[in-house]
């Protein structure tokens, strides 16, 4: 796949000798045959908007904003989206060790992805907080049932394991996933219900589950347990 990125870049060289980017921004490029990323070289008179295609899955490094944007295309195959999701943070931690990580979906992009690929103007005095990660940490608001799925569809699911249970505000769920006949096609649905259990209080282990959290401007946001596939 680097070899397509790298013919459109320089295809765009051609054609755009006169563009210079101001910022220093790191390019890498999901490779499903080596299930890792790769770093890109990029001329300063690429414009980085002109290297997203849909069938791809970049990393942009952002100094200014001290972000890694993980930008998903469209076409990009669900092995590579859960793939990629298990990479991103090795490479954030090797080249941009403290940096937030922002997922952005293609059609669904931040105005701060914009500016560093050159979509939009930065207005005078705007500040680059306008590019904030996927949930805004420096609200305490609580979220609905409905935003956290949101959120969980940016967390894949890492390969061999099922989401089993998620902790919002305190509050624990369980997830559930189920398909509904439809005239077409099964239709896929999937849910969070409360935890109507009692639990005791104490400290506990989970052997058998997997912990992941997601953390947003230094605050806990989700936390999730995943359980290994029994098939």
């Amino acid at each position: 796949m680097i070899g397509n990125i790298l013919n459109v870049v320089k295809e765009i060289k051609l054609n755009d000798e006169d563009y210079i980017r101001e910022e220093i921004v790191k390019v890498f490029e999901y490779e499903e045959s080596e299930e890792d990323f790769s770093e890109l070289e990029i001329d300063d008179n690429v414009p980085l908007h002109s290297l997203l295609g849909s069938d791809f899955i970049l990393l942009f490094i952002s100094s200014a904003h001290k972000r890694v944007y993980h930008w998903i295309g469209r076409d990009a195959t669900p092995k590579m989206k859960g793939g990629a999701a298990n990479k991103v943070i090795s490479v954030r931690d090797i080249e941009a060790h403290g940096y937030l990580i922002r997922t952005e979906d293609e059609g669904e992009e931040s105005r701060g992805f914009k500016l560093i690929m050159g979509l939009v103007e930065q207005v005078e005095e705007e500040k680059y907080e306008d590019a904030k990660p996927i949930y805004d940490g420096t609200q305490d608001e609580e979220l609905t049932s409905e935003e956290i799925l949101r959120l969980l569809e940016k967390m894949p699911v890492l390969e061999g394991y099922e989401r089993e249970f998620v902790i919002v505000n305190n509050q624990i769920f369980r997830y559930k996933e189920y398909t509904t006949p439809s005239y077409n096609a099964d239709i896929l649905s999937k849910k969070l219900f409360p935890l109507k259990e009692e639990i005791d209080d104490g400290i506990f282990t989970f052997e058998d589950l997997l912990p992941r959290i997601l953390f947003s401007y230094n605050k806990i946001k989700i936390i999730e347990f995943l359980k290994k596939n029994e098939t």
